[in-house]
């Protein structure tokens, strides 16, 4: 997992320009009054990346388990409300052994393992910065921090490759 902010001047060391372009047009976008659902950006293929702007209420427990992907990188950030989220970073090896064990669905690239699989590390997010989850970083987002909370957030699908290129 990586987190950076959108004024941080590493941002163009540590991504490609394509990645640097979608972070600009994020913080260009007026998030908060946005409606809710799928976005692509501009200048960049909607299959290579694209956002989603969601809602909904944190929950003590996830009702689905850690997740992770194959295909896209999640780039997640906070609009309003506070979340906490578990994540690890986990081999390729590893991550084979998940696959023989779980049901990857293709479709939505996503596959949810059991809570006790790994322990995880606990981090709060906060306004302002975003989060990089790449198919190595298994996470379980959208947990309350004390008692549920309202959020607004946004996530991007990125294909990995195009982190570095």
């Amino acid at each position: 997992m990586l987190v950076s902010k959108f004024d941080s001047s590493e941002n163009g060391v540590l991504f490609s320009p394509k990645v640097v372009a979608m972070l600009e047009q994020l913080k260009a976008t007026n998030l908060a009054n946005l409606e809710l659902g799928k976005y692509e950006f501009e200048g960049i293929s909607g299959d290579d990346a694209f956002f989603i702007v969601m809602e909904y209420d944190t929950a003590a427990q996830s009702k689905v388990g850690p997740e992770f992907h194959r295909t896209y990188t999640d780039i997640q950030l906070l609009v309003s409300g506070e979340e906490q989220f578990g994540w690890v970073r986990v081999s390729d090896a590893q991550l084979a052994a998940l696959d023989s064990q779980y049901d990857y669905d293709a479709e939505r690239d996503i596959c949810f393992i059991k809570h006790d699989e790994f322990e995880l590390e606990y981090n709060q997010m906060k306004l302002g910065h975003f989060y990089i989850f790449t198919p190595q970083t298994i996470h379980m987002p959208n947990l309350a921090l004390e008692t549920p909370s309202k959020v607004r957030k946004v996530v991007v699908k990125l294909k990995t490759e195009l982190l570095s290129r």
